[in-house]
Order: structure tokens, then C-alpha cells, then sequence
């Protein structure tokens, strides 16, 4: 039953460290594309 939780537990870290590195690569895709404007 712990090892359940813990695997859970585990995998809502994995989740959110995969969502905050998504959001700091689309912000600096959005910071190139201000930098460098491609119209």
C-alpha cells in the first residue's frame, strides 16, 4: 500500500517537473520570437 503511494507520489513529481520544464521552453521559444520576429 506505501509502495502505491509512493509510486504515485512519485510519478505527480515526475508530472510536474516535465509540465515546468514544457512551460519554461515555450517561454523561451516566445522570448526568441520576440527577439527575432520571423513576419
Amino acid at each position: 500500500m506505501t509502495t502505491l503511494i509512493n509510486k504515485s507520489g512519485k510519478l505527480t513529481v515526475d508530472l510536474h517537473e516535465i509540465g515546468t520544464s514544457i512551460s519554461s521552453l515555450l517561454a523561451l521559444y516566445f522570448k526568441m520570437l520576440l527577439v527575432f520576429p520571423t513576419s
